[in-house]
């Protein structure tokens, strides 16, 4: 399985392989996927920060004597939300996965290009077939 990131920082050197081999793989796509996953942890970690600075006060706010329920209450929806965020991390992780698994390897610079073995260039051959 090719590495994500080698697909990230060199797309092009990805679709020339897949060319040469011709599989038809739809490396942009996988891309804006692992772009989507990336945006939604970043937004989730944004939110569990928040969460955190929001929990730190809570102690502040009871000595203060102050009503806490509004900072529980807001807590309470950045929990769901990230939980809904991380759901769909998971959701896209399978889908990149998949995709991923389904990408061959890059082949070397020496090997023909084909389809598969029955395109091959017979260099040798030693007895009778």
């Amino acid at each position: 399985m090719l590495d994500i990131k080698l697909i990230r920082t060199n797309p092009e050197l990805v679709k020339e392989a897949m060319r040469k081999r011709k599989k038809e793989i739809d490396i942009d796509a996988l891309i804006a996927l692992d772009a989507k996953r990336r945006e939604l942890i970043y937004t989730a970690e944004q939110k569990k920060a928040e969460q955190n600075q929001k929990n730190k006060l809570v102690p502040q706010y009871k000595k203060e004597g102050r009503d806490v329920t509004a900072l529980f209450a807001e807590m309470k929806a950045l929990a769901a939300e990230v939980k809904e965020e991380q759901a769909e991390v998971s959701k896209l992780d399978e889908e990149i996965r998949a995709l991923l698994l389904s990408i061959p390897n890059i082949p070397n610079e020496q090997v023909p290009e084909g389809a598969d073995d029955s395109e091959n260039l017979e260099l040798r051959r030693c007895g009778e077939p």
